[in-house]
């Protein structure tokens, strides 16, 4: 399972990966050099996996990153997004329960350090119980989160989170949607530290 794997397991997994899909193919997304400092490049390579539907060869580039911390938080929500499409389609030895909730162990972090797509996310999966069991409260906290504050910055959703708040603030009592209100204008983001993994140990989460 892609949870179990430590960093430099991941980045041979990434490199042979990479090097036999790119063998003679220009077009094919390639890292050569893995490092903080080429984080910038790993996130673009594990994105053009991502976009091919390669869900496993972009999750083990985003999992290098996601333990990195602050500065991050997108590849930890792109981690979980990813997580999330390979439970949908499982392999033999996978347990898609356990792949959801990893999924939501990330995109939690990513949610609570302030990503607004993290946070439409999460509140869809806590929703309708996806990694975690269901919280029509907590869902309504982060989809009136993701809606607040965006700025200039457009909130990219799906039909499904774009849907959710209306839908919660209808199944939920007017007191309750009061309180999620408050509480996500109490909503203060957690401040990931930031670091590079050592060789040999698994990324955290906090």
């Amino acid at each position: 399972m892609i949870r179990s794997l430590r960093p430099s397991t991941a980045v041979i997994l990434l490199s042979a990966v990479l090097l036999s899909a790119c063998a003679g193919r220009d077009d094919r997304p390639r890292l050569d050099n893995v490092s903080l400092m080429n984080g910038p490049k790993l996130f673009s390579t594990a994105s053009d996996f991502k976009e091919r539907k390669q869900y496993r060869e972009a999750a083990q580039g985003f999992s290098l990153m996601a333990g990195w911390g602050r500065g991050w938080e997108v590849a930890q929500y792109q981690l979980g997004v990813c997580l999330l499409a390979i439970a949908d389609n499982p392999a033999a030895n996978d347990s898609p329960k356990d792949l959801r909730r990893e999924a939501f162990v990330w995109i939690k972090l990513a949610a609570d350090s302030g990503n607004k797509s993290a946070q439409s996310r999460l509140a869809l999966m806590l929703r309708d119980g996806i990694g975690i069991s269901p919280d029509l409260q907590e869902a309504a906290r982060y989809a009136i989160l993701a809606e607040q504050g965006s700025g200039d910055i457009p909130l990219v959703r799906s039909a499904a989170e774009a849907e959710v708040s209306a839908n919660l603030q209808q199944r939920l009592k007017p007191a309750d949607w009061d309180e999620a209100k408050r509480l996500a204008r109490n909503f203060s983001p957690i401040i990931q530290s930031a670091r590079q993994p050592t060789p040999g140990t698994r990324p955290t989460k906090n």
